[in-house]
């Protein structure tokens, strides 16, 4: 997380603790015991609204079963600016 001075310490901290865990941490995502159907790939880019104001997510090509912070965590990290995110966390 060296070089990204847009990070605040929070983020910092808590993107800190996910080094070298990538392997557990999808491991522990196919064991969760709350799963759903998740985008896998939710992003603001993914999103359409309808005249009548219906969202939809588009391109599906990632769906699978899964823990639902997966679709948070990716939509949080792909489509809101980083100076945001502890307000967005912690809201």
């Amino acid at each position: 997380m060296q070089g990204r001075p847009d990070l605040t310490p929070t983020v910092r901290d808590l993107g800190d603790r996910f080094v070298g865990q990538v392997t557990a941490l999808e491991l522990g995502e196919a064991k969760a015991p709350r799963r759903t159907l998740v985008h896998g790939d939710a992003s603001l880019r993914n999103t359409r609204t309808s005249p009548d104001g219906v969202i939809v997510l588009v391109d599906w090509e990632d769906v699978r079963s899964a823990n639902g912070c997966v679709d948070l965590t990716w939509l949080l990290v792909s489509s809101v600016e980083p100076e945001r995110w502890d307000d967005i966390i912690f809201a």
